[in-house]
């Protein structure tokens, strides 16, 4: 491979994945192709531990997988959680107390995530039939009133966010509006973000799903990106990523090589000048071809 590129962090839902949830032949067999000819490719998704393993397994991954937007780092070969970066206590007691200062009525979805977790058995391999059958303790836990995006079948915990927060090893806080109406993820995020930027990170990572995801200040994409420059020895010069929302731009802006496909939030087609095809057009497998050929 001439490339000077020799790692690619892909973003998972809208980048890597289609528009049903799937696992694309082109893509997977763009993976193996890397993985091959030396080629290191990573999964840097907002998803929980719980909705990692159907796609590591449907994608045939055998690489990392940074999670939680970047609250945690799992190997796809164990299938556990090797690394994480959670919120200090004290930082998501006093966000969330700022947030529900302005909003009384917002919900709460908490995400765990400790060293040696099991990414739980799912059956993950399309967004309209994603279910979870196994969980950590407390791994997942929200407010009453909480909607979660996908089914879970385990009996979740539901208690106050007072309660919640003193759970140890937070990677992730989702804050939802009681009514979603009239709201954008956008605009939410808009609402939040200033409540507690000077507490937490905040971002978002879905235009049909009005939220925002709290981490540790400081953790994001990016952060969990150079972590792994770290672990595999790289410069940014070496380096390539790929995404589609808000939350994908900090490590879209640490690598040298950023990409946005097509279908990507217009804050992400505007972060970088190199654009690909529409997820459902198996991207990533042309930006794997083209670092290939080169």
């Amino acid at each position: 491979m001439t490339s000077t590129i020799s790692f690619l962090a892909t973003d998972l839902d809208g980048t890597f994945l289609d528009s049903r949830g799937v696992v694309s032949s082109e893509n997977k067999k763009a993976l193996h192709l890397a993985e091959k000819q030396g080629l290191s490719v990573v999964f840097v998704t907002g998803r929980p531990a719980r909705w990692i393993r159907g796609v590591v397994e449907a994608a045939e991954h055998h690489s990392l997988v940074v999670g939680a937007n970047g609250g945690f780092i799992a190997d796809a070969t164990s299938m556990t959680v090797v690394q994480t970066n959670p919120i200090p206590h004290d930082k998501a007691a006093q966000a969330i107390e700022k947030v529900l200062e302005r909003i009384p009525d917002a919900t709460f979805g908490v995400e765990r995530s400790f060293i040696g977790m099991p990414l739980a058995e799912s059956h993950a391999l399309r967004y309209d039939e994603m279910r979870i059958t196994t969980l950590s303790d407390h791994e997942f836990s929200m407010t009453p009133g909480y909607a979660p995006s996908w089914k879970t079948e385990p009996t979740i915990p539901i208690a106050p966010i007072t309660e919640l927060i003193q759970l140890p090893d937070i990677t992730k806080i989702i804050i939802k509006p009681a009514d979603p109406t009239g709201w954008t993820s956008d605009s939410w995020l808009q609402h939040i973000e200033p409540l507690v930027s000077d507490v937490v990170q905040a971002t978002h990572a879905s235009e049909n799903v009005v939220l925002a995801e709290i981490s540790a200040l400081g953790i994001n994409k990016g952060f969990a990106v150079q972590q792994l420059a770290q672990q595999y020895e790289l410069q940014p010069t070496q380096m390539a990523a790929v995404g589609d929302m808000p939350n994908d731009i900090p490590m879209l802006e640490w690598v040298a090589e950023p990409w946005a496909v097509a279908n990507a939030h217009p804050e992400v087609l505007a972060a970088t000048a190199n654009h690909l095809p529409h997820h459902d057009e198996s991207a990533v497998a042309h930006l794997i071809h083209d670092l290939l050929s080169r």
